[in-house]
């Protein structure tokens, strides 16, 4: 029964989905095509509520009140997510009071829950990186900064989902029984030969919320537990590379712009592809292969240290391929 409680999530929520997408019209939730977007006509964003609710919604029906107890804390931080997010889809929320929400469930998330990173391993091929007290604030700083790269990356039908799905895949955690409600999105989201374009989007409080997520099994694997040593940081920082990378080179090119980081544009690496003469499917394609691709490298039987050299000098080969693209 247990192993089944993700695939009863993935049929509630594939189920569920085309009546709270027509909701979501009904009630406003449409987004409306804009000069940033791909998508032609006014589409629901609901999709992250109807992923993370019906997900929560299962498992606590069957776990209880372990279920509450234990992860109590990764479920008030994307209830944050949620909420704010929720409020964003439907009537708007300032950048700096989005960001406020990420830094609460941050540091719910690290200073509740005790999610954080320790030791950033060999990275310098002279023994591990301790991080002492510099653990906490570092890894409430990464959280945010994925948070935000996971709401860039979600740019196209079906690719925040499937990026986000890959990763957790990857990761040493049970956080892969999301990826079954995830596809049930997918179903309704992901362009291909049977489906024009997407019925419903993720959301804000989707894209946000499933970068908590993520970012949260990400430091939880990277921590020894139980009967297991945990992953090495460097193999985790290749699982999450596309998101991490894109984000990078698109806040470098704002700010040596002059622009506010905080201001949308159209030099995210999928628009590049499709800028490129893509069609939306196959740029959608190219980055899932990517960013699977790129979490493999991270398995690779190399030294830390070379691992560390190869991603630093892919980031900033990719931020300064950014550059040249002018905002």
């Amino acid at each position: 029964m247990e192993v089944a409680l993700p695939f009863v999530a993935f049929a509630l929520v594939a189920g569920l989905m085309p009546l709270a997408a027509r909701a979501g019209v009904a009630l406003g939730f449409a987004a409306a095509p804009g000069r940033r977007d791909v998508h032609e006509s006014p589409t629901p964003r609901v999709g992250g509520l109807v992923v993370f609710g019906v997900s929560a919604c299962v498992f606590i029906a069957f776990y209880g009140f372990a279920f509450l107890y234990f992860y109590k804390f990764l479920l008030s931080s994307l209830c944050v997510l949620l909420i704010v997010g929720f409020w964003d889809d439907r009537f708007g929320v300032p950048p700096l009071a989005k960001l406020g929400a990420q830094i609460a469930s941050a540091c719910l998330l690290v200073l509740w829950g005790g999610i954080q990173i320790d030791s950033l391993g060999d990275l310098f091929g002279s023994g591990e990186l301790l991080l002492g007290s510099m653990s906490a604030p570092l890894s409430i700083l990464c959280i945010i900064f994925f948070i935000n790269a996971m709401n860039m990356i979600d740019g196209l039908d079906g690719l925040c989902a499937g990026i986000g799905s890959i990763m957790l895949l990857y990761l040493e955690n049970p956080a892969w029984i999301m990826v079954p409600p995830l596809a049930g999105f997918l179903v309704w989201s992901l362009r291909t030969p049977w489906r024009r374009r997407a019925s419903v989007f993720l959301g804000d409080a989707g894209s946000m919320a499933l970068g908590l997520l993520v970012c949260a099994a990400a430091l939880f694997s990277v921590e020894p537990f139980m009967f297991r040593s945990g992953m090495p940081p460097i193999t985790v920082a290749w699982i999450l590379a596309l998101p991490v990378m894109d984000a990078a080179a698109v806040l470098a090119r704002r700010v040596v712009a002059g622009k506010s980081p905080l201001a949308g544009d159209r030099g995210h690496i999928h628009h590049r592809l499709m800028d490129a003469g893509l069609s939306h499917g196959q740029a959608v394609a190219v980055l899932l292969a990517a960013s699977a691709g790129l979490g493999l490298i991270g398995f690779l039987p190399a030294p830390e240290w070379a691992l560390a050299a190869a991603w630093a000098a892919l980031c900033v080969t990719h931020v300064a391929l950014g550059l040249t693209k002018s905002a």
